[in-house]
């Protein structure tokens, strides 16, 4: 009896260890091992590959657009040989990227504050930067 008392003490010892030394990371760059987005961004092209707006999945609308982020803040947004221009911005303290470009349908849409959720050498997740709205911008890389 005394035996079957230490090993049940023990496992139950080993699973609170284990319970409390597994903890989820909530850090604010989505857990990513770079949270900084400025270098990640700049790295070739993109597209979008989700982009929901007032609850609206409006992906489809921006299919085929390539956009390239330079490091001095231009933006670049491709579709079939038309290109638009844009600024960028970001704050990797705050984990805030801002984005301004053109002001034609649909590109315009992308023109806001954003935080960043993920942040990864092949994708990108923004959330508005507004708590109210529940926009989601996404790019993967090229």
């Amino acid at each position: 009896m005394k035996k079957a008392k230490i090993i049940l003490g023990t496992l139950i010892l080993g699973s609170l260890i284990f319970i409390t030394g597994c903890k989820k990371d909530d850090n604010s760059s989505g857990g990513s091992s770079n949270p900084n987005v400025s270098g990640n961004i700049t790295s070739g092209s993109w597209r979008v590959s989700r982009f929901i707006e007032s609850g609206d999945d409006h992906s489809a609308d921006l299919s085929g657009y390539v956009f390239v982020f330079s490091s001095g803040g231009q933006l670049t947004a491709t579709i079939s040989g038309v290109r638009t221009d844009g600024t960028w911005s970001s704050d990797d303290s705050s984990h805030k990227l801002k984005l301004n470009i053109g002001t034609t349908q649909p590109l315009c849409k992308l023109s806001d504050d954003w935080i960043v959720v993920m942040n990864s050498q092949t994708q990108i997740q923004l959330n508005d930067d507004n708590p109210a709205r529940t926009d989601e911008l996404h790019f993967i890389h090229n």
